[in-house]
């Protein structure tokens, strides 16, 4: 249930960012909370804005690390926060869930629900309407939580096809010499 609420909401959201930047070429999508998640946001990242952050760092070995970083971290991409205020719904029900959970159940069903909810969108095609398929990102974070690393790896691994995992690992091993 839950899922299908935050997936009704972003998708108005994503529409919107659509509407507001018809030239831009939207690759990475994101459904982010903070570590008590107890709000849901959402992130948007163009080819456009990659190519322009990428091109402003002048070290070559910064350029790498930046490159990767910001094509694939939600926390650098263009459009980052702001949207909360269109999860109204979202907000109620999770609410209700922490009044009726303890911490950590609630905490891993708002988690499980923002990634049900970027499958469902995904499954209805809105993200790649202007990029390939094999191009586009899919990932949830909770920035600010201990575990948003593991929790962002799972979804690249979760949400998205074998060749955009293929390149996150190919890249994030090129950016940090693993």
């Amino acid at each position: 249930m839950l899922a299908n609420i935050i997936a009704k909401e972003a998708e108005n959201v994503f529409q919107e960012i659509f509407e507001k930047y018809p030239k831009n070429n939207f690759y990475g999508f994101a459904i982010y909370t903070d570590e008590s998640a107890t709000a849901i946001d959402i992130a948007a990242n163009s080819l456009e804005y990659l190519s322009q952050t990428v091109s402003e760092v002048r070290n070559k070995r910064r350029q790498v690390i930046a490159s990767f970083e910001c094509k694939w971290y939600s926390i650098e991409w263009e459009l980052e926060g702001g949207f909360a205020s269109s999860f109204k719904e979202t907000k109620s029900t999770i609410d209700s869930l922490f009044i009726e959970n303890s911490e950590s159940v609630a905490v891993s069903i708002v988690i499980q629900a923002m990634s049900d909810a970027l499958n469902i969108l995904d499954k209805k095609n809105i993200f790649s309407k202007r990029v390939q398929r094999e191009d586009v990102v899919l990932c949830i974070s909770a920035p600010d939580a201990e575990r948003n690393e593991e929790i962002y790896e799972h979804s690249i691994h979760e949400l998205n096809p074998t060749v955009v995992v293929q390149k996150f690992l190919s890249e994030r091993d090129k950016a940090y010499g693993i």
